[in-house]
């Protein structure tokens, strides 16, 4: 588990390295803002993918389900906030700064919306499968 927090802590550092420098020309204040808001932003759809996810499945030990949501935290807020912050932090500069129309700004807006829609789908079919794995190991031990 210790892996994990570290791997985890590593990429959000990576992922606010690499998004302060795509909103290179805001200020820093915004540039703060826009990361803190992109963190709660991916933890709340992080939360609501794996709840939705495990919403069918029926867990030994009440317990259980908090670890494994602690886990899937760590695993998959930076993963999910690297699929779409940097991208949108960029084309939010870009619009600040009139170097996009908002029509262009509207259109990448859509296709990254698309793309996140069909990751969020994927990911929900992984949070199950792995929920499911997870199970069946503990089964296999008891």
């Amino acid at each position: 588990m210790t892996i994990l927090y570290i791997t985890s802590i590593i990429f959000i550092l990576i992922l606010i390295s690499f998004t302060w420098y795509t909103l290179d020309q805001m200020e820093s204040v915004e540039k703060i803002l826009y990361i803190a808001i992109g963190l709660v932003f991916s933890v709340i759809i992080t939360t609501t993918l794996f709840n939705i996810s495990s919403k069918n499945i029926d867990y030994p030990v009440a317990e259980m389900i908090i670890s494994i949501r602690k886990m899937v935290l760590f695993a998959f807020v930076p993963i999910n906030a690297i699929a779409f912050m940097p991208f949108l932090g960029r084309q939010m500069s870009n619009l600040k700064f009139d170097q996009i129309t908002q029509v262009e700004f509207a259109k990448r807006l859509i296709i990254l919306l698309v793309v996140l829609v069909i990751l969020g789908i994927l990911e929900h079919k992984y949070l199950i499968n792995m929920q499911l794995g997870i199970l069946d190991i503990i089964n296999k031990i008891s």
